[in-house]
C-alpha cells in the first residue's frame, strides 16, 4: 500500500499498473489499492489470467469498479500454458462482457512457442475477440520455461550476445 500511495502522490506518474501472480485472487486488497489511486486521479491498468470470468457476479462488479476507479485497460494473459488452469469460457465471458464498457481497452497477451501458437484458442474464442488487441510473444527461456520447454521450440528473434543493443 505504501508503494502505491507513494506512486499515487507523484505528479509525474499518470498511470499505475497492477499485475503479479494474480492480482484478482485478493480483490478486497486490489480494491483498497484502487481507492488510493482514484483519490489521486491516477489512471490504472490491470493484468489478469481471467479466472474470474466464470462468475457473472464478478464480471458485473469488477467492470463496474473498473469504471469507478479509472481503470483504462485490462490485459488478459491466456494461452496454451494458462488453459489447463483457467477455463476458456471464463476468457470468452470477459471479452463478451467488455463490450458494455467500450471505454476500457481490453487486450489479450499470448505466450507462444513453435509448437504452441494458441491458434485453436483464438478460433474457439470466435467473435468475442473482435476489437480485442491480441499480442503473441515468444516465451523466453527463464524460470520454468528454461527447464520444461525445449530450446528447439523457442522462437529466437534475438541473440543476447550479438543483439545486445536491441535488448538494452
Amino acid at each position: 500500500k505504501e508503494t502505491v500511495l507513494e506512486f499515487s502522490k507523484n505528479p509525474n506518474i499518470e498511470v499505475i499498473s497492477f499485475t503479479g501472480g494474480e492480482i484478482f485472487l485478493n480483490y478486497k486488497f486490489l480494491e483498497e489499492l484502487l481507492i488510493i489511486t482514484k483519490s489521486y486521479n491516477k489512471k490504472v491498468t490491470l493484468i489478469s489470467n481471467g479466472f474470474w470470468g466464470s462468475s457473472r457476479k464478478s464480471l458485473k462488479k469488477y467492470f463496474s469498479d473498473f469504471k469507478k476507479y479509472n481503470v483504462i485497460a485490462l490485459t488478459i494473459s491466456y494461452d496454451e500454458y494458462h488453459a489447463p488452469f483457467v477455463k476458456l469460457e471464463s476468457i470468452k465471458n470477459i471479452f463478451k462482457f467488455r463490450m458494455k464498457y467500450p471505454e476500457i481497452d481490453v487486450s489479450l497477451n499470448m505466450a507462444v512457442t513453435k509448437d504452441k501458437m494458441s491458434n485453436t484458442i483464438l478460433s474457439e474464442l470466435g467473435s468475442s475477440v473482435i476489437g480485442v488487441k491480441i499480442t503473441k510473444f515468444p516465451i523466453i527461456t527463464v524460470g520454468a520455461a528454461k527447464d520444461k520447454i525445449s530450446k528447439n521450440n523457442i522462437h529466437n528473434f534475438y541473440n543476447i550476445e550479438k543483439d545486445r543493443d536491441v535488448l538494452y
